[in-house]
């Protein structure tokens, strides 16, 4: 019993193989500038990049709309809880140079002062939160980029196939063959 894991190839065939032209590499530094003056830039410049027949060419259609709604989102969120601290400091600092003054009506008419404290604080630890959130949804973007023009010039094609097969021997034995092509 026989197995085979190549064929053997003459010099002929090789300098074939070898004699193909290699792809220019597709910049990702121009990418990751692109994602940084403008988020989702990147993935639109990769995106045209791309050839047309490529898999991947959808990506862009729903990595752009996400990019826009994480980075957009918890900027809301973050100008949201600022106004809301102005809000409350506002409303303590009203208080306290006024303690004589009946509370005014509004929406912290049923919180005495130690709650418009809590709440300050609270509103300040959200912030801080949805800045973070902010950052990192910017800087995913930046990465999610650059990593995607990395595998621009990576083929991941039909052509990359094993074979197993049943073969036979010039001594007439019987074999196995396997057949790894990369085309």
């Amino acid at each position: 019993m026989s197995l085979f894991a190549q064929e053997d190839i003459s010099l002929d065939e090789e300098e074939e193989i070898n004699d193909s032209i290699p792809k220019p590499k597709h910049p990702s530094k121009k990418a990751m500038l692109y994602s940084a003056i403008v988020p989702g830039g990147g993935q639109i410049y990769n995106h045209i990049q791309l050839p047309r027949t490529s898999r991947r060419k959808w990506n862009v259609y729903w990595k752009v709309p996400l990019i826009y709604g994480a980075i957009g989102g918890s900027a809301y969120m973050l100008i949201s809880r600022q106004r809301e601290i102005g809000l409350l400091r506002k409303e303590y600092t009203f208080r306290v140079e006024n303690p004589n003054l009946p509370i005014q009506e509004g929406d912290y008419q049923n919180l005495d002062n130690q709650a418009l404290l809590q709440l300050h604080s609270n509103s300040q630890t959200q912030r801080d939160l949805f800045i973070l959130t902010t950052v990192l949804a910017y800087a995913i973007n930046i990465l999610d980029a650059s990593v995607e023009a990395h595998f621009i010039n990576f083929n991941v094609s039909d052509d990359l196939s094993l074979h197993i097969q049943p073969t036979a021997t010039s001594n007439f034995g019987i074999g196995l063959g396997f057949a790894l092509r990369f085309k």
